[in-house]
């Protein structure tokens, strides 16, 4: 369901099987509390986890338009709310078009947008001088910050 979600709206699987293990062993997470599903017709068509302050909601491209990401939505927030939340955030890719209309009518408004960038390692540009060494928390904390 995720990768059919990563092809729907980025044209490439994004999401490995190893990513979601690692979500699901943040600590802190409550499987059986954070995280929800929703099977129609024998398979998971849309699926849910609170990850920290992110309410991280996938409906399949073939089910959307039936109320499941709304539904799986509140769960989150309410679920958020009794962990005493204080908000809550919501990624959406550009792709999925009509994610963003329902999460501003939710009341959610937009914080940032991103780009993730990819580029082949035989095509990286070479730097123009400059040196890199470790860094030396003592040394380099505040400049950093």
């Amino acid at each position: 369901m995720l990768l059919a979600r990563d092809m729907a709206d980025f044209g490439y699987p994004d999401f490995t099987i190893e990513d979601l293990h690692a979500d699901w062993a943040t600590p802190g997470l409550d499987l059986e509390r954070d995280a929800r599903v929703i099977e129609a017709g024998g398979e998971v068509v849309a699926s849910s986890l609170l990850l920290g302050d992110d309410a991280l909601i996938y409906v399949h491209p073939d089910a959307c338009g039936r109320g499941y990401g709304t539904l799986l939505r509140e769960h989150a927030e309410e679920r958020a709310l009794e962990r005493g939340t204080a908000v809550l955030r919501q990624f959406i890719p550009t792709g999925n078009e009509a994610a963003a209309p329902l999460l501003l009518d939710a009341g959610y408004w937009p914080v940032q947008h991103y780009f993730r960038m990819r580029i082949e390692l035989e095509e990286l540009p070479r730097h123009d001088g400059g040196a890199t060494r470790p860094f030396e928390r003592d040394q380099d904390e505040i400049a950093v910050h």
